[in-house]
């Protein structure tokens, strides 16, 4: 299975390097692919909206009609890591790639969410895009663990 992230916003510090400790244990076995888009240029609030999410469309366009997209925002649903694992593990099942969508600040446009599969919520509290990357990231790694029963979860 392939697992991609289509994330707005280039990886910094502080959160580069748990990033990428994730993205190694998670490469183990795995397609595991992360994109990071930026638009070429800081616009102001609609528009940057419209530049990121314009991004966003783009990547969606190349990806296989058999792909389960997740779009990632507050008010989509809340699920365990043990339901994730399951629910992952099914997606999985049915598509050749799983799709994880990070918008920026500004969020994900209607059309986004409406081309996608599934709006998943962690919180509904507001977190940095770059630390939700590493907290989906990590949660991608505790379902994969899950899924092999190995000890990280626990």
């Amino acid at each position: 299975m392939k697992i991609t992230i289509l994330s707005i916003g280039k990886m910094k510090e502080p959160y580069s390097g748990l990033s990428s400790v994730y993205e190694k244990r998670i490469k183990k076995g795995n397609n595991f692919l992360v994109k990071e888009l930026v638009p070429k240029k800081k616009l102001r609030d609609e528009q940057q909206r419209d530049a990121e999410n314009a991004l966003i469309l783009s990547e969606l366009a190349k990806a296989s009609s058999s792909s389960f997209i997740i779009a990632l925002d507050k008010e989509g649903v809340f699920i365990t890591s043990e339901k994730f694992a399951a629910h992952f593990e099914a997606w999985g099942n049915q598509s050749k790639e799983l799709v994880f969508l990070i918008g920026g600040s500004m969020g994900l446009s209607k059309e986004i969410l409406a081309k996608s599969h599934l709006k998943l919520s962690f919180s509904k509290m507001t977190f940095p895009h770059m630390l939700f990357r590493v907290m989906l990231e990590e949660q991608i790694y505790r379902a994969l663990s899950i899924l092999s029963n190995e000890p990280y979860h626990k």
